[in-house]
């Protein structure tokens, strides 16, 4: 709750957008450029990542902002927290990068 007052309280007063630094955080331990996750392709290491994304960001911000910044509609979101936990447990390169991106 906290961290979406802050969010609010930034934007209307620094303009500077909040989620920026998260991305930035993302991609410096996904090791993955920004554009690399903006990018509309179904190959799997996109879709994975877009995931890592989704769920490394969603309890910072809501489904639609998320879904927002990666130009994608909010149900493919939805989907992309819901699949994590089996994802976790049989993709296990995606295991890996999650266990990393906590680090």
């Amino acid at each position: 709750m906290h961290n979406k007052i802050l969010k609010a309280f930034l934007l209307a007063y620094d303009e500077v957008d909040p989620m920026d630094e998260y991305v930035e955080e993302f991609c410096k331990k996904s090791g993955i450029q920004r554009s690399q996750l903006l990018i509309k392709s179904r190959r799997v290491e996109y879709v994975r990542m877009k995931r890592l994304f989704a769920n490394f960001m969603c309890d910072t911000y809501t489904k639609v902002e998320i879904a927002r910044y990666l130009n994608m509609n909010h149900s493919t979101v939805i989907h992309h927290l819901n699949t994590h936990s089996e994802n976790l447990e049989y993709d296990k390169t995606y295991n890996k990068m999650w266990v990393k991106l906590l680090s």
